[in-house]
């Protein structure tokens, strides 16, 4: 008897399995590096970009700041040359007795001299840019204005009837006040820890004053600064930031329809 030789056993072979970590978080392990790379570009300092407070500021927005201080600049020389004639400090005898309201509005405008106008001028003109160009003209300058008259108007009637107030550092401290908070609201792109700390370390070293000069009204600046603060606080639902232009860098990935 022959043994026929026996048939080789056939054994299937199998393709080595490979199982990638992008498939275990369910990714497809077929992605290109190209999809890859776009995810990528959603990195920390993108996201910061796209913030409305990261945006530099709006060159456009610097407008009605000149402006206003073109205003406080005429309004100032005016009153320089009028010779003694007052018609824009405003006085509590003025607002209580005579009714002239107006002159709260008016008094922001004129300052004693030169070197008061000065003192004014950049912290003006940086924080109504500011206002402006981050939260529009409802901050500045409708609400900034309307802010400083009534820091104005309750000053004076803090004081004797006699007592003279002009200058715009009221409503300086109103808008500082009044960007604080929004600042802190809304710059969550920042911890709040560290935005507290920046707050803090601009009051002690831009607000808080110095030296004691007995001709300026540091009640006006205190008044400023808590309506601003308050104002911040409750018009929170309509000082909502602008929202950051799609040119600033940033790109919308669209979805594969073939995945």
């Amino acid at each position: 008897m022959i043994d026929a030789p026996e048939e080789p056993v056939k054994t299937k072979e199998y393709e080595p399995l490979v199982i990638s970590s992008r498939a275990l978080i369910g990714k497809p392990p077929d992605e290109s590096t190209e999809s890859i790379a776009d995810e990528e570009e959603f990195a920390p300092s993108q996201i910061l970009r796209q913030h409305p407070l990261a945006q530099a500021l709006a060159p456009e927005a610097l407008k009605a700041p000149l402006l206003s201080l073109s205003l406080l600049i005429f309004a100032s020389v005016w009153r320089w040359q009028s010779h003694g004639t007052d018609l824009w400090s405003v006085q509590k005898e003025a607002l209580v007795h005579r009714h002239e309201f107006w002159r709260a509005f008016t008094s922001i405008l004129v300052h004693a001299d030169l070197v008061h106008l000065l003192s004014n001028a950049s912290l003006f003109v940086l924080f109504a840019w500011f206002l402006g160009s981050y939260f529009g003209a409802k901050a500045f300058p409708l609400l900034s204005f309307a802010g400083g008259a009534l820091t104005m108007a309750l000053t004076a009637l803090s004081y004797e009837d006699e007592v003279s107030l002009l200058g715009a550092s009221g409503m300086v401290y109103f808008m500082c006040g009044l960007w604080l908070f929004l600042f802190a609201r809304h710059a969550d792109y920042l911890s709040l820890g560290q935005r507290l700390m920046r707050i803090l370390a601009f009051i002690l070293v831009v607000l808080v004053p110095t030296q004691w000069d007995p001709s300026v009204s540091y009640r006006s600046h205190a008044i400023g600064l808590v309506l601003g603060l308050g104002t911040g606080l409750f018009g929170g639902p309509w000082l909502q930031p602008k929202p950051a232009l799609a040119s600033m860098g940033t790109r919308q990935i669209e979805p594969d329809p073939d995945r």
